[in-house]
């Protein structure tokens, strides 16, 4: 009947996860006042469900959502498939993979395999670490997606060419 499908569907409504608890929606509106003209429907990711599968915290996914308001449509299960993937890619943990997309959300876009690569070397012709090489990335984000490994680290030579560190 009728009210067995309403019934039903309610039940539904009240399974998934909020988008936002109060308090964090209110953070989000003081950081970002566009996102009250996003549309309730449209509104597909939870916060809460970001956080307590990737173990990110609240805070660091209300300031990225400030910086990327379009993050609020993506589903919640493909935002948490990303973040891990750059996690395991970028040898670092889910939160800091989220205080990088921060500063640069670009790095959705980029192919896993190739920020490897470019972090591999980064990391062995500037004779940085990890954590160096995420930071010239974010930085410098077009050395993820515009060149291959063998253009970055003809680059790289070309700059220690060009300052006389080649010794």
């Amino acid at each position: 009947t009728g009210l067995e499908q309403g019934q039903r569907e309610k039940q539904g409504r009240e399974e998934q996860p909020a988008v936002l608890l109060l308090g964090d929606a209110e953070e989000l509106v003081a950081r970002c006042p566009p996102v009250l003209a996003v549309e309730g429907r449209l509104m597909r990711l939870s916060v809460q469900g970001v956080s307590s599968l990737t173990g990110v915290g609240v805070r660091p996914l209300l300031e990225l959502l400030s910086r990327s308001l379009g993050l609020i449509t993506v589903p919640t299960q493909l935002l948490v498939t990303a973040l891990e993937g750059l996690s395991a890619d970028l040898r670092c943990h889910p939160e800091d993979v989220v205080q990088l997309l921060s500063r640069q959300p670009t790095l959705l876009c980029a192919q896993y395999g190739t920020i490897q690569a470019a972090l591999e070397t980064l990391e062995a012709g500037l004779g940085i670490d990890r954590p160096a090489a995420l930071a010239v990335l974010a930085a410098q984000p077009s050395l993820m997606y515009d060149t291959t490994a063998d253009t970055l680290a003809s680059r790289i030579e070309s700059l220690a060419s060009t300052f006389g560190l080649n010794d």
